[in-house]
């Protein structure tokens, strides 16, 4: 993830080979897409990051 967000200019993920989000590398941990979310965040360290951010 660190790589794509250094040198992506346009980012799109995929779910089961359909388009589930695309944005730029600002737009990445803006968005509240779910999916998105599970993926960047999918290690057990950032899910308790994120739960006491919110």
């Amino acid at each position: 993830m660190n790589s794509v967000m250094e040198i992506g200019d346009k980012i799109c993920l995929l779910e089961n080979g359909i388009l589930a989000w695309q944005g730029n590398k600002d737009e990445v941990l803006q968005d509240e897409n779910e999916v998105l979310h599970n993926f960047i965040f999918a290690s057990p360290f950032l899910q308790k990051l994120v739960e006491h951010i919110k």
